[in-house]
């Protein structure tokens, strides 16, 4: 796993890299994801279509208010579960199982880049270091990225790198 500071967005498109989207399990009335908040929200603008389609791929699993983990969606957006609830607080053993469906199929499809937002810390409300030890188990071509707008993960990365001997890239923090 490599920490990326920036805007994920750079890398949708490329043929390799996959966009992983920050989710719940809470499917409305009316056959859409709940995608208010975040990464999830600036991907419901991007794709109108996105909401439906993680909806029914949800409820067709019998997921509603439950645990799927991880999905692609499309051949360059998935969803990574971090909760059931939109409101809740990120649940850390929802993350655990999660990152262990992404490290699983990022260790088999190691042609392909997962790009992921930092699970867990913003709309999820859990801190960098209750996340950080769950999520560094992940393969090299998992990128784990925070927007340029929120600070701390510069100093967390940082301390990170040298407490925890992780090898960050020079575009980390450009």
């Amino acid at each position: 796993m490599i920490l990326k500071y920036g805007n994920i967005w750079s890398n949708y498109g490329f043929s390799e890299h996959k966009i992983l989207i920050t989710t719940n399990s809470f499917v409305k009335n009316n056959g859409e994801l709940v995608m208010e908040k975040g990464l999830a929200k600036e991907a419901k603008e991007k794709f109108s279509d996105l909401p439906k389609k993680c909806g029914d791929m949800i409820l067709g699993m019998d997921c509603h208010m439950k645990f799927y983990g991880m999905m692609m969606i499309s051949k360059y957006i998935g969803i990574f579960q971090v909760k059931y609830d939109w409101n809740d607080f990120a649940n850390l053993e929802i993350i655990k199982n999660s990152t262990k469906m992404l490290d699983k199929l990022s260790r088999r499809n190691q042609e392909y880049v997962f790009n992921l937002n930092f699970p867990g810390i913003g709309n999820g409300r859990l801190t960098y270091n209750q996340v950080f030890p769950i999520i560094k188990i992940m393969p090299n071509n998992v990128l784990v990225w925070q927007s340029k707008e929120t600070k701390p993960l510069k100093k967390f990365a940082i301390e990170n790198s040298e407490n925890d001997g992780e090898k960050l890239t020079k575009e980390l923090f450009e």
